[in-house]
């Protein structure tokens, strides 16, 4: 079984400052992992790598065996981001995350967003403006974001 993540000699920079600086580290599938560090060690861009978005400027990502910028849609699909600062659209709730679902391929859309709103209990927030929530509620609707389709630390292809 491939890793959950696995991370060869990573380089990322940002105006010249390296922001990542060959990291190198794996995540066996079953464990629950964590980076831990001080502000400005590249938590969150190693975490931003993983996910495909920025790309890395040397070395290699894998994400349960895929490279997420060769098979973006698949690793999107496998994954879920949550951000520490969740910026949201001005668009109701329950359509930001159909319109997430469709991107990450998941068939009955209606029967997810509701299973995920029921996790992140936000159900009462559906037809609110994603934007307009309060800190709180914004951070219940990126995890349901994050949680949307075929999440999962097992997944085997």
């Amino acid at each position: 079984m491939p890793y959950v993540a696995e991370l060869r000699d990573v380089v990322k920079a940002f105006d010249g400052n390296q922001a990542l600086k060959g990291v190198s580290f794996r995540i066996p599938g079953g464990c629950i992992a964590g980076l831990v560090g001080p502000n400005g060690a590249g938590k969150t861009t190693t975490l931003r790598v993983i996910v495909g978005a920025p790309a890395r400027d040397y070395g290699s990502v894998e994400v349960f065996g895929e490279d997420p910028w060769v098979n973006p849609r698949l690793v999107r699909s496998l994954t879920g981001y949550l951000p520490e600062a969740p910026k949201l659209p001005p668009v109701k709730v329950a359509h930001l995350l159909g319109h997430v679902a469709r991107l990450k391929g998941v068939e009955d859309i209606r029967k997810e967003v509701v299973r995920v709103a029921r996790l992140a209990r936000i159900t009462q927030v559906l037809d609110s403006k994603a934007s307009s929530l309060s800190a709180g509620w914004r951070q219940r609707v990126a995890l349901a974001v994050a949680l949307l389709g075929n999440v999962t630390l097992s997944h085997t292809h």
